[in-house]
């Protein structure tokens, strides 16, 4: 409404306020340099958004009915943490800290050095009643993280049963007690 010394004028719809955006977080955190991570940004007031990070735009970006939440798909991006900003009709809202590009880790290969602990040669027979195993990565020649089977917990280790005597050990022994 606007009003004059001549009178008032009312122009219904004319002006709309919308609300500056505001974001909270980003999950998830990090992704690869490449791009492609789904990503899920939450806020208020995100209807009509576009996402940057570090100013290169994301793809796919959907946002919910309430304007409560956004899913985007990260552009490729340099290694660090990455600005991620939300723009509105309403305005800007920025992330500074909270979404970082990893670079990707080539795996290294290893190499499995595995060694009786104790050997035990009387009776006549050869005894591994413990192994030691070191897996060792061989480009920088570190012993690796590793766990004994996919399956046990770390920290864990594996020895094999006590061999059971053969026949001729348990006749061997029996004849020695006679």
């Amino acid at each position: 409404m606007v009003t004059t010394a001549a009178g008032a004028v009312t122009l219904p719809g004319a002006f709309t306020y919308v609300a500056a955006p505001t974001t909270s977080g980003i999950t998830p955190a990090q992704g690869p340099v490449a791009g492609g991570t789904l990503v899920t940004i939450t806020g208020t007031d995100l209807i009509g958004a576009t996402v940057t990070l570090c100013g290169r735009p994301a793809s796919n970006v959907i946002v919910n009915p309430a304007g409560t939440q956004i899913t985007a798909t990260t552009p490729p991006g340099s290694p660090g943490t990455a600005a991620v900003t939300v723009t509105t009709p309403g305005g800007t809202a920025t992330l500074a800290c909270c979404f970082t590009y990893q670079a990707v880790i080539t795996p290294h290969a290893t190499s499995l050095t595995a060694t009786p602990a104790l050997i035990q040669l009387f009776p006549l027979q050869l005894h591994f009643p413990f192994l030691t195993a070191t897996l060792t990565d061989t480009v920088t020649d570190c012993p690796s993280p590793a766990r004994s089977s996919p399956s046990a917990p770390a920290g864990t280790s594996w020895a094999p049963p006590s061999p059971t005597p053969t026949a001729r050990q348990a006749s061997s022994r029996s004849s020695a007690s006679r």
